[in-house]
């Protein structure tokens, strides 16, 4: 099994009124070079169609109904890997003299063909 390159994305997070609110970093892992049977099996994720949201939205307006959203931060991050997967290390934040070890991942990263059926599975 080989281990996985992983890019990194930087961003800003502006505040209201334009000044810089966050830096945000995120590691994600290059799941284009995945192999089918090899680094993962499955990758379906449930995904709720859109006529369903209008649906649900127009009979919570007609009955004047309350909702509530939810969010979970970093969702993906949560979930338990079935298969083995390693990853390289993020450049930039290699070990000196240890640049060639890689991570054994525990949980799913960004850019996971199979993070989002991993996470569906740890909510059901």
């Amino acid at each position: 099994m080989r281990a996985l390159d992983n890019t990194v994305q930087l961003r800003l997070k502006l505040a209201a009124d334009g000044n810089i609110d966050k830096y945000k970093v995120r590691v994600c892992a290059r799941g284009d070079h995945q192999e089918y049977l090899i680094d993962y099996v499955e990758t379906h994720a449930p995904v709720v169609d859109l006529v369903c949201v209008k649906i649900f939205l127009a009979i919570v307006a007609k009955y004047r109904m309350t909702m509530r959203q939810g969010d979970v931060p970093a969702a993906y991050l949560k979930a338990k890997l079935k298969e083995t997967v390693y990853a390289k290390q993020v450049k930039w934040f290699e070990k000196p003299g240890e640049e060639d070890k890689v991570w054994r991942l525990k949980k799913a990263l960004y850019g996971l063909k199979q993070a989002g059926r991993e996470w569906n599975k740890e909510i059901d």
